[in-house]
């Protein structure tokens, strides 16, 4: 395993591991296409990508946000949740994330504007320590936001290149947490 440290060889060999125990499982789930991304340098095997359970933006939650947050909500909005992002209230919105007595679909909703307000953000991501702070909070919560993580690692896209600015940040949590 030339070109890995020890830690990156048995990461890499944890996740051969779990790929073979887990063909049966993966042969039954409804499965995106095949895909192979570089991450530092080291070229990924292809795995299979299982798409989770869909979940979307309730209205109760978009309403509830709306109020709390003073944004706009008409009927006439479509992914509501993505126009009202806004890149100067992200650290607000992180706060209200960890420190209210949100419900889980209030929570995805706002992980959502949170998400789309990055990826509106000029800053460089890996540097920005809410943007970590982001990163915490979906590998903590991976469950509730299982398809928020998958949707944004844009897996359709063969080139890491024309995906969104955070799916290279979603990929590896992704992969981290099937």
């Amino acid at each position: 395993m030339m070109g890995f440290s020890a830690a990156g060889a048995a990461s890499f060999n944890n996740r051969i591991q779990l790929t073979v125990k887990s063909v049966a499982f993966f042969a039954k789930q409804k499965s995106a296409p095949l895909f192979t991304s570089a991450d530092a340098g080291v070229i990924r095997e292809k795995m299979k990508i299982i798409e989770p359970e869909f979940r979307c933006p309730t209205k109760s939650a978009i309403d509830k946000l709306a109020e709390m947050f003073s944004l706009p909500n008409t009927p006439y909005m479509q992914d509501w949740e993505w126009e009202v992002a806004d890149a100067n209230r992200i650290e607000e919105f992180i706060k209200v994330y960890k420190n209210s007595s949100l419900t889980d679909d209030e929570k995805f909703t706002l992980m959502e504007i949170i998400i789309q307000s990055f990826e509106d953000t000029k800053t460089e991501l890996h540097t920005n320590s809410l943007w970590q702070i982001t990163l915490n909070l979906l590998n903590k919560n991976y469950k509730l936001h299982a398809y928020t993580v998958w949707y944004w690692s844009s897996f359709e896209n063969g080139s890491i290149n024309d995906a969104w600015r955070v799916a290279p940040f979603m990929r590896e949590l992704y992969e981290s947490n099937v």
